[in-house]
C-alpha cells in the first residue's frame, strides 16, 4: 500500500500535477492513456528492521519511481519537480503512512526505441527512492 500511499501524496502536489496532471500510476501505464509525461511507482522491496526484542516498527522500502515522456525535456523538467517535493521529505503523512524520511537513492535516463515505423519511441527518467516509514507491529 505504502506505493499507492506514495500516489496520493504526489498527487496533493501542485508543482508535479500541474506538469502531469492526475497521470500517476502504480507500476504500469494503462493502455488508454496515451497522454504523457505520467508516472509510475512501484514498490521494488521492504526491509523490517528489528532489535532484539523484535520489530522494531519502522520498515525501509525501495521505491521505483518513473516518468514517461515523449521529450527528454518534459521527463527532465517532471523528475526534477519530483525530486524537489521529495527529496529529504519527512515527518509527513502519506495518505494513511507516516513517514519518518525519504531520500532519492539515485536515478538514470533510458530511451525505448520506437518499435516499428508506427510507434514513436519513448524517454524515461527512473528515480529509486528510499521511504522510511512507521509500520504496524504484531501485537
Amino acid at each position: 500500500m505504502i506505493n499507492q500511499d506514495f500516489i496520493t501524496y504526489l498527487l496533493t502536489k501542485s508543482t508535479i500535477t500541474d506538469l502531469v496532471g492526475t497521470r500517476i500510476f502504480v507500476a504500469k501505464i494503462p493502455d488508454a492513456t496515451t497522454a504523457r509525461p505520467a508516472i509510475t511507482v512501484q514498490k521494488i522491496s521492504d526491509v523490517h528492521l528489528r532489535h532484539h526484542g523484535g520489530l522494531a516498527g519502522v520498515a525501509t522500502t525501495r521505491l521505483q519511481l518513473d516518468v514517461w515522456g515523449a521529450t527528454s525535456t518534459s521527463v527532465d523538467a517532471v523528475a526534477e519537480a519530483v525530486r524537489l517535493v521529495l527529496d529529504g521529505a519527512g515527518q509527513v503523512t502519506m495518505d494513511g503512512t507516516k513517514v519518518i524520511r525519504t531520500f532519492l537513492d539515485g536515478d538514470n535516463d533510458v530511451y525505448s526505441q520506437a518499435i516499428d515505423a508506427s510507434d514513436q519511441g519513448e524517454f524515461r527518467v527512473s528515480q529509486d527512492w528510499i521511504v522510511w516509514h512507521a509500520e504496524d507491529t504484531p501485537g
